[in-house]
């Protein structure tokens, strides 16, 4: 999400400090939803938006409330462009500042408070709220929310440039800590060259599943063509489409797309590789149907590879 969507996110929020705000929710207030226990949004507006926006918003208008706690986990990682791939419900995550955490009586409705964040965090300061940094953001996604997750944020640390064994040595530094062993897989599967968090969440799975081996973003050759496959493993390529992939503006138009990859998908099956196709939607709705296709194809494409000529 770029940065005037945010803005544009950020603009959709009513203020109760403001006097105008606050007469217009007085007057209508089924008409409005609270973000925080200071900012709202009109009902109507809020319906329109897509779940990562929400869940950036709700991160932005607490961080934007909450003066002496510190944004964390998903929703420091909302606010920081890291990826993220929520499996479970998504309150905004908050670590207090100095002190212990409050009494979850004294919680706001969708808000939950950690006592600490890993490590030696350090904050960072934006203009109107504060978040932990990049790497206890990550670290703290995967010792919170389990490998998947991890993983997702692991590769988009790597992706941006930050060396494995500045990562290896924090981790490192934390000693036994709850989840450590999980910290340390995540760090030990995770990859510098994804290119989505879709196509992250897809390896975490396999990977749980004990289905390891895969090439990210592999290179294929078929002449006179050079392609490359989200993940490979053997003959059997893994393929997560997109909703941006035919939307007809992100890249060409939707009927040239469409036609563009049936054409790549019959190039590669004629040189024997076997393709599985998966979308967002299934891998988050039924990972188990997912899984079942890659093992079932994955038996198919070794009998390709092992059978007579």
């Amino acid at each position: 999400m770029n940065s005037t969507r945010k803005q544009e996110l950020a603009n959709k929020l009513m203020d109760s400090n403001r006097q105008e705000d606050r007469l217009a929710h007085r007057k209508r207030p089924a008409a409005y939803r609270k973000v925080s226990t200071r900012f709202f949004i009109k009902v109507t507006e809020w319906e329109q938006l897509r779940y990562h926006e929400k869940r950036w918003l709700a991160a932005y208008a607490v961080g934007c409330t909450v003066p002496r706690a510190v944004l964390s986990g998903r929703s420091a990682a909302r606010i920081l462009g890291i990826w993220v791939i929520a499996t479970t419900r998504e309150p905004v995550e908050l670590v207090a500042q100095r002190g212990k955490a409050p009494s979850r009586k004294q919680w706001p409705t969708g808000v939950v408070y950690r006592d600490r964040s890993p490590g030696d965090a350090t904050t960072q300061h934006f203009d109107r709220l504060r978040t932990t940094d990049a790497l206890t953001t990550v670290f703290d996604i995967a010792l919170r929310h389990g490998f998947a997750e991890g993983l997702v944020a692991m590769d988009w640390l790597l992706r941006e440039g930050v060396p494995r064994h500045r990562i290896e040595e924090a981790a490192a530094s934390l000693g036994r800590i709850r989840n450590i062993g999980t910290l340390r897989r995540v760090i030990a599967h995770a990859v510098d060259n994804s290119l989505s968090p879709y196509e992250s969440y897809a390896r975490a799975l396999l990977l749980q599943a004990g289905i390891g081996g895969w090439q990210v973003n592999a290179r294929i050759a078929v002449s006179p063509n050079l392609y490359m496959a989200d993940l490979l493993r053997g003959r059997l390529i893994v393929e997560i489409d997109g909703a941006q992939k035919y939307d007809g503006t992100t890249f060409s138009p939707t009927e040239t797309a469409i036609r563009e990859e049936r054409e790549r998908e019959k190039r590669l099956q004629n040189a024997g590789y076997v393709v599985v196709r998966v979308s967002p939607d299934q891998l988050l709705d039924d990972a188990h149907g997912f899984l079942t296709t890659v093992t079932r194809m994955l038996d198919l494409a070794e009998m390709y590879v092992t059978r007579p000529a």
